[in-house]
């Protein structure tokens, strides 16, 4: 139980930011989303919202709900309300179902849980986009844009995962200044760059400097180009 204390801790201080939006959002959604599911005996994507909630009593009811209107896609929405749980006792309460549902004894190792999930048959909860687009606009209220369109997508939602920062928090490479290969002195033989030629224009990106901005955006033999690292 100490590991299982010491890993929710640090998942509550995590959570924390997310509850600072919670005021101005309203705890369990501002009712802009159609409840699809209600009319498929699934639970609808606000009580996965409601999981978070601080009142034992709201959570205690989202679980019985959810587990009487099982979705084979649930798992991964319990596994997303608990890393933002906020208490103990509901951080429990999420595992426990899913242990009851899946018959999987993974504990609160969320990683493993991941890696049971993305080994099924991909079969999203009807309102999956609608619930990850609430629970994740409560860090920033930009993100919900990312799933307005998610009928779209070509990948997992359930691969889609919070860094740890809002939108725009790690600024790109924009547009770098650019030396000859002769004065970048300040690079060791062993560092490792990144090399783009473009119509003929050559650059390099070094990986120690990509590093800390994860993403560059420059114009290379005229055309935009954007990379990811």
């Amino acid at each position: 139980m100490k590991s299982v204390a010491a890993l929710f801790s640090l998942l509550l201080l995590v959570a924390t930011g997310f509850f600072v939006f919670a005021s101005g959002l309203g705890w369990f959604g501002s009712g802009e989303y159609s409840n699809a599911a209600a009319s498929q005996n699934f639970a609808g994507y606000q009580e996965f919202i409601n999981l978070t909630s601080p009142d034992l009593a709201v959570v205690d009811e989202a679980i019985s709900n959810i587990d009487v209107g099982w979705h084979p896609g649930a798992p991964v929405m319990l596994l997303e309300s608990a890393r933002f749980s906020a208490t103990m006792p509901a951080f429990e309460r999420i595992f426990g179902l899913l242990e009851q549902k899946t018959h999987q004894t993974l504990g609160c190792q969320f990683d493993e849980w991941y890696e049971w999930i993305w080994r099924q048959q991909y079969g999203p909860h009807p309102e999956y986009a609608k619930f990850k687009g609430t629970l994740y606009s409560r860090v920033d209220p930009q993100f919900v844009e990312y799933f307005e369109n998610a009928n779209r997508t070509t990948i997992r939602l359930d691969e889609i995962q919070w860094g740890g920062v809002i939108r725009d928090g790690i600024p790109p490479l924009e547009n770098p200044g650019m030396i000859p290969v002769k004065k970048a002195t300040y690079l060791d033989d062993s560092n490792v760059v990144f090399g783009v030629v473009v119509n003929g224009d050559a650059r390099c990106y070094p990986k120690r400097v990509l590093a800390w901005h994860e993403m560059f955006k420059d114009t290379i033999g005229g055309e935009p180009v954007c990379g990811a690292y």
